[in-house]
């Protein structure tokens, strides 16, 4: 129940209504919809948009996907100026060869300019 805004009397607010101004802004959303609801009543909750945005299958349907930021690309100005070091420690796991020949670390260096 929410107070009219012109006639100050108590006005009963249900889906449709909440339905019928987001489509009035052409679904433009949460903000929106909750300022042409204010046009008309009082004390329309945020919540409730919410809960009825959640819940409409238009918009829902609708949701563009996030786009990924394209990663820039490592540029490097000559060799050696930028490296990139892996070092793994095997210890607990290390690869034998033979009694005398013991691989504790892997290492992996590149170089960008490569």
């Amino acid at each position: 129940m929410h107070w009219m805004k012109s006639h100050f009397i108590v006005a009963k607010i249900g889906g449709y209504d909440i339905r019928e101004a987001h489509a009035s802004i052409s679904h433009e959303g949460r903000d929106k919809t909750i300022f042409e609801l204010n046009s008309y009543y009082f004390w329309i909750s945020r919540f409730a948009v919410e809960m009825f945005l959640k819940q409409y299958i238009h918009c829902q349907t609708r949701k563009s996907l996030k786009q990924h930021i394209i990663a820039k690309p490592i540029i490097s100005l000559a060799v050696m100026t930028r490296l990139q070091i892996d070092l793994i420690d095997m210890r607990t796991r290390p690869d034998r060869l033979n009694p005398v020949i013991i691989y504790n670390w892997i290492l992996t260096c590149i170089d960008h300019y490569s």
